[in-house]
């Protein structure tokens, strides 16, 4: 999961690996994976930022995450591919990439159109890159594709989700009940927000009202 996290929301210098995040759980999450993978002895430099925590670890750990395969600068303008012992690992380490990364990127989100009259339950993730590197991009988004399905997962091809300041963003998004549970049972989220709200739209059978005075509502974790 240490890798998941390096691609989301990870930053990888030969210096060090440094991991910002608002949720507690992903942070004592990284910590706590760092040292099951390296060294128990490693305490990061750790810091309050922009309304959540930011960790730092020594040179010897960025080294090392780097032998495993993490990308080294910054991502929006760098190319990189999943990791083959991840691609060919065991479905517990197909798994645990696939948390961090969603933890770390991911959303869950009800979508209500009240011209059709449908309402539709999704996870999906999306992430910018810059227009140059699109192809490889996408190319990236199909191997999380390929991972998904190795777990019994469907999940959409890999589409454009729109324009940032640093490129444009693509990503995959996963629906229907079937999917959504197999979701939640062979992969999950740390963060205890959007499991819960990944659980609750698996549970909640409640008719949405389509009459034209209700506002649709959209909501996105």
């Amino acid at each position: 999961s240490v890798i998941g996290h390096c691609i989301g929301d990870g930053n990888l210098s030969l210096k060090q690996f440094s991991f910002f995040n608002k949720s507690r759980e992903l942070i004592d999450e990284v910590i706590k994976n760092i040292k099951i993978a390296f060294s128990t002895s490693i305490e990061p430099v750790e810091f309050k930022k922009s309304g959540g925590w930011e960790i730092e670890f020594p040179t010897n750990i960025a080294r090392l995450i780097v032998i495993c395969g993490g990308p080294i600068g910054k991502k929006v303008f760098l190319p990189f591919r999943v990791p083959l012992w991840v691609m060919n690992g065991s479905n517990q380490i197909k798994s645990n990439f696939l948390r961090a990364l969603f933890d770390d990127e991911g959303w869950v989100k009800i979508k209500i159109n009240h011209k059709t009259k449908t309402v539709r339950r999704m996870i999906g993730i999306n992430m910018s890159k810059n227009n140059k590197f699109s192809e490889q991009h996408k190319e990236f988004f199909e191997a999380i594709r390929k991972l998904l399905l190795g777990l019994g997962i469907n999940s959409s091809k890999a589409i454009k989700m729109g324009k940032t300041k640093n490129g444009d963003s693509f990503g995959i998004i996963i629906s229907n009940f079937n999917n959504l549970s197999k979701f939640f049972i062979s992969i999950g989220f740390t963060n205890s927000i959007k499991n819960q709200k990944l659980l609750e739209n698996l549970t909640n059978s409640k008719r949405f009202d389509f009459t034209p005075e209700i506002i649709v509502k959209n909501q996105k974790l």
